[in-house]
């Protein structure tokens, strides 16, 4: 029977690996020697080249994902990249105030200070991405040890789309590397993370504002999680599965973020899954009813299984 197994952080979570967002966070904590600050800081070099504080971009950005997540969920870490709320850092610099102030050197004062600050922050808020790549790498998984119930439903015609860095399928469970997925990119390679979130709150410009809403809005975007390209980049993967008569899904670990369920959508146009039975994991009744919403959603036309 063809299976495929959606693997989410639950699973590594299930390993006793320490993947959760809690320990990025204390990763960036020892990073700033925490020193949790408000302050982008950035220096030239000789070469003319913009060099980032560590400290204080690693301090910066605990106080921005401290201020935007709910909670230590994966995906909440990935919506709060798109939810930073830019503009507190030019309160002191308000525009309006300037120009009401009817004093040309006042505004050009704001206006330079609002230049600085928005490519001090643009070059700060960036490192996100190579703290986190430098976090995953360091992530150990020798000491995960295979689990009988995962043993039992693994077999060698099974495929794996994993949303997770970690090379616990291959190195704990030695699935073959030609069956996983990794969509996101892997532990020692390049990786993707990002929001999903569509609308870009830097649209609108006025000429009060054009000194920091255009490179605000491009920072927004260089945040995205580029989901088409992913999918693009792995279509030989997503072309076998087509092929593969896949008659059961499983999702372990998997918590269905808004912008993960691009995912689920194709896999829904490329499977006939009139026929499949898809397995959830177990979770409280309520989630599990969410989650069943979720996948109807994307287009499932089968039946649910029993829960893992």
């Amino acid at each position: 029977m063809k299976k495929l197994f959606i693997i989410g952080n639950g699973f590594d979570l299930a390993h006793i690996l320490h993947t959760k967002y809690c320990y990025f966070r204390e990763f960036l904590y020892k990073q700033c020697n925490g020193k949790i600050s408000y302050i982008p800081a950035t220096s030239v070099d000789r070469d003319g080249d913009t060099i980032v504080d560590r400290i204080t971009a690693t301090g910066l950005l605990m106080e921005l994902i401290d201020n935007t997540t709910n909670g230590e969920d994966w995906a909440d870490f990935e919506d709060a990249m798109g939810r930073y709320n830019y503009l507190s850092f030019f309160e002191e610099y308000d525009m309006d105030m300037a120009i009401n102030d009817d004093d040309d050197d006042e505004m050009y004062r704001t206006i330079h200070n609002r230049e600085d600050i928005v490519n001090d922050l643009s070059v700060c808020i960036l490192e996100v991405k190579s703290l986190f790549k430098e976090w995953i790498d360091s992530i150990n998984i020798s000491t995960a040890k295979p689990q009988a119930r995962f043993l039992t439903l693994f077999d060698q015609e099974t495929e794996f789309l994993t949303f997770n860095y970690t090379k616990t399928l291959e190195n704990i469970y030695h699935v073959d590397k030609s069956k996983v997925c990794h969509i996101h990119g892997e532990q020692g390679g390049e990786i993707v993370v990002g929001h999903g979130i569509e609308d870009n709150p830097y649209k609108e410009e006025s000429w009060k504002t054009f000194i920091i809403d255009g490179a605000l809005y491009d920072l927004f975007e260089s945040l995205k999680k580029d989901v088409v390209t992913c999918y693009n980049m792995n279509m030989d993967f997503f072309n076998e599965i087509q092929q593969a008569k896949i008659e059961e899904i499983y999702s372990i670990g998997f918590s269905f973020s808004d912008v993960d369920l691009f995912y689920i959508h194709k896999l829904c146009q490329l499977i006939d899954t009139k026929n499949v039975i898809w397995h959830l994991a177990k979770y409280d009744k309520k989630k599990n009813d969410f989650y069943k919403k979720l996948i109807r959603d994307c287009g499932f036309k089968g039946n649910f299984g029993k829960l893992i």
